[in-house]
């Protein structure tokens, strides 16, 4: 994420900046002040960390589900609880994210784990009756090759 990114280089920024604005050299020095005009402030650096906390279970979870190589559906729910558990422990000192949006979040969380679980229980009931619609999917085959052959 590139918002960690910018934790990561909080201080070297801000040593870069003040050995500019501390050196002899006017370029140097001009510089300096054009950075640190532009530098993030010590509050917004504190908010940019905590908004960096406050995605990171999103981000590892996205990561997580985005594999292709490994079945996911089985760890989704308990990600969804972890999420709406995290969410829901979320320190709002910082104000980066009200109450109402959080509950909004949260909501929409809990709306997409029951959505998942009526997927899930669909595809439960479902394997039930997979040989059936094999055997379906064979007698339609095997009609098509009949009707393209008269052709």
């Amino acid at each position: 994420m590139a918002l960690e990114r910018i934790v990561e280089l909080e201080r070297p920024i801000k040593w870069l900046t003040n050995d500019f604005e501390n050196s002899t050299n006017t370029n140097y020095c001009r510089d300096g002040a054009n950075i640190r005009e532009k530098l993030l402030s010590n509050d917004e650096f504190e908010s940019v960390k905590a908004l960096v906390n406050l995605l990171y279970p999103f981000h590892k979870a996205t990561e997580i589900h985005s594999g292709s190589t490994y079945a996911t559906l089985s760890i989704m729910v308990p990600t969804i609880e972890e999420l709406v558990y995290r969410l829901n422990n979320t320190n709002s000192e910082l104000y980066i994210i009200n109450e109402e949006s959080k509950e909004e979040t949260i909501e929409e969380l809990r709306v997409q784990f029951n959505e998942l679980s009526r997927r899930l229980n669909q595809v439960e009931r479902d394997k039930t009756s997979l040989p059936q619609v094999a055997q379906a999917k064979k007698k339609k085959k095997s009609a098509m090759k009949t009707f393209f052959s008269s052709i």
